[in-house]
């Protein structure tokens, strides 16, 4: 399969994770995205997600600043600036790099747990959930 078939796949069969748009819907807090990935590809998921536009201009690449995960350097570059210090700030990670990253930098790390990554995410000092339902429980919101 060439590259833009590959796209066009990925634009019709990929669906957003159940309950992030609601969750991101939700949120009366500043938030950003900070990704490993290129701005690219970060658009595209945030695209097919229906999200791109509530992340316009807080869209954060390892590729900018060329530190990837598990370094913490792309989320402490996220929140300074956004204008944030990290005491007050969370990360909400999937990956065990991205945790690891997060945990380093001195951040609050929320795991989305898939029942693949559990043991890992916990090991390295996620808090672990299992749906953004339950993650706004957790944020109260």
């Amino acid at each position: 399969m060439n590259i833009v078939k590959s796209f066009e796949a990925f634009k019709t069969q990929v669906k957003p994770m159940e309950g992030v748009v609601e969750f991101i819907n939700k949120l009366e807090i500043p938030y950003c995205v900070a990704s490993s990935g290129p701005v690219d590809k970060i658009r595209l998921n945030l695209e097919v997600a229906g999200l791109l536009d509530k992340f316009e201009n807080r869209m954060f690449s390892s590729y900018q600043i060329n530190s990837w995960k598990p370094d913490p350097e792309l989320f402490l570059h996220a929140a300074k600036e956004m204008g944030f210090e990290v005491k007050d700030c969370i990360v909400v990670e999937d990956s065990r790099a991205g945790v690891m990253a997060g945990t380093k930098g001195g951040f609050k790390v929320y795991g989305f747990a898939n029942g693949f990554n559990n043991e890992d995410l916990e090991n390295e000092g996620a808090i672990l959930f299992s749906s953004y339902k339950e993650l706004g429980e957790l944020l109260r919101l």
